[in-house]
């Protein structure tokens, strides 16, 4: 499935601006610690309320569109580059 606009992502994911680091796991197709990884590399932005801790659905959109671009700019490996 491709989402062209944050609008249908927000629109298939029932999304508000904000999501739990629980939910953004299952967003992300991530566990726990890749999650605070993406947090720590600047991939995800966290932003806290107090002791809530929330991720940004712009943030997980926006790694859903670097993820997209990346696959369709590569090329798959044949067989003999994949043994070298």
């Amino acid at each position: 499935m491709n989402l062209d606009t944050f609008q249908e992502f927000l629109e298939v994911h029932s999304l508000g601006p904000f999501v739990r680091p629980k939910r953004a796991c299952q967003i992300a197709n991530v566990g726990p610690t890749k999650l605070y990884e993406l947090i720590a590399d600047g991939e995800l932005e966290m932003v806290k309320d107090g002791r809530i801790t929330n991720i940004t659905t712009r943030s997980l959109y926006a790694r859903y569109r670097r993820l997209i671009e990346a696959r369709s700019t590569s090329r798959p490996c044949s067989k003999l580059e994949q043994h070298q």
